[in-house]
């Protein structure tokens, strides 16, 4: 028996269905666009809309994106959990903040006491939800950590006792470790604690990066190098010129702290107004050196929030733009007006003026004196009306 050929149907949907949709898939380049909204969608599922955008991850900038997913996460238990502003506190201070106990007084009144249990009830009760809010939230940070964050957590030596008292707070130092070290362990600490100088020192404002932005990688560098017990910027002998300047010759152990962090603040406003983007806020920084030399008082400003404002506030005839760079230091520029005189004085050479008929200028700018034109006779005014006539 003879094997019936296909029908033209059958080729298209039956038998050879599949082939047909290989052909359809492979026409063209041969390649399907991804669909990069489903993917989002898919990386963010479940992750609450103030958070989505954000997440822990380790990368080199990994301190300014902590704080940055930090902040967010504040914002987001505002909005979201009863008695949010709490949590909020706790995830800012990095510890668990419970309401101050209430005293009674001696020998209360009525209307004392009854305040004072109506208080404590409170009290308790505002303890016990933001106890629940901090259990709540350890599911949201663990959802905010990429693949790579999730292994180096779960591998952390307290992951189990973490994850059987879902403590939020010691969840979030486990990834601030790592962020903050880029992923390095506890057991390097010298080898941590010069990585950490060298990326404070050798940080650079990007071309395009706003004040604002690099002052917050600054800070959050800076954070880093308090954590691993540096004393950057501590010295014995700043701390006595600061009370010095400010009169103090025998200072009491509260006035030394202070001027201790004073020379640490300034240190650090000093450090911060160096690394910024020299070809744009050259010429501050210069103003700054000169009245050092000048022995001008304080002319550097005192922490990093004073250089942050100088800095933005601060104006020339270039819009805030420095034309100057360390490359041309401002020769390139007067070269530049220089040639074009010269190319301009070479151009009028071969100028004719269209006025006297001379070389050398143009008609606006010609000063000699033309010979009287001679008037139209009445002969020529008599021809033009008989040729119209005609």
């Amino acid at each position: 028996m003879v094997d019936q050929a296909p029908t033209k149907e059958e080729g298209s949907e039956g038998a050879h269905g599949d082939t047909t949709n290989e052909r359809k898939v492979t026409q063209g380049k041969g390649f399907k666009k991804k669909n990069t909204k489903n993917s989002d969608a898919k990386k963010y599922d479940g992750i609450p809309e103030l958070l989505k955008g954000v997440g822990f991850t380790i990368a080199r900038d990994g301190p300014d994106l902590y704080q940055k997913a930090v902040t967010r996460l504040g914002v987001h238990v505002c909005t979201t959990y009863k008695n949010g502003s709490d949590l909020e506190m706790c995830l800012e201070a990095e510890e668990l903040i419970l309401p101050e106990e209430l005293i009674l007084p001696d020998n209360p009144t009525p209307h004392q006491q009854k305040m004072w249990d109506l208080r404590a009830a409170s009290a308790i009760k505002n303890e016990d939800t933001l106890r629940q809010n901090m259990r709540s939230l350890y599911m949201v940070v663990l959802a905010l950590c990429d693949t790579n964050m999730k292994d180096k957590v779960k591998s952390h030596d307290g992951f189990a006792e973490i994850k059987h008292t879902r403590d939020t707070l010691k969840l979030l130092q486990v990834i601030k470790q790592y962020m903050y070290l880029n992923g390095s362990e506890d057991t390097y600490t010298i080898y941590n604690q010069v990585m950490a100088t060298i990326n404070l020192f050798c940080m650079r404002q990007e071309k395009g990066q706003s004040v604002q932005s690099f002052r917050d990688q600054f800070t959050a560098m800076r954070q880093v190098c308090d954590q691993l017990g540096m004393t950057i910027g501590q010295s014995d002998q700043v701390t006595k010129a600061i009370l010095h300047r400010e009169g103090v010759t025998d200072p009491t152990t509260e006035q030394l702290e202070r001027a201790k962090k004073k020379a640490v603040e300034e240190f650090y406003a000093i450090l911060f107004t160096y690394l910024v983007d020299r070809q744009k806020y050259g010429k501050v920084v210069e103003d700054m050196e000169n009245n050092v030399l000048k022995k001008k008082k304080n002319p550097f400003p005192k922490d990093v929030s004073d250089a942050s404002r100088l800095l933005i506030g601060w104006q020339n005839n270039f819009g805030g733009r420095s034309i100057r760079t360390e490359a041309n230091d401002g020769v390139a520029f007067a070269t530049v007006s220089e040639e074009k005189e010269e190319q301009k004085k070479s151009g009028k050479k071969e100028v004719t003026c269209f006025r006297c008929k001379k070389v050398g200028h143009y008609a606006s700018d010609c000063n000699e004196e033309l010979p009287p034109k001679t008037p139209k006779t009445g002969s020529n005014m008599l021809i033009m009306d008989e040729s119209s006539t005609d």
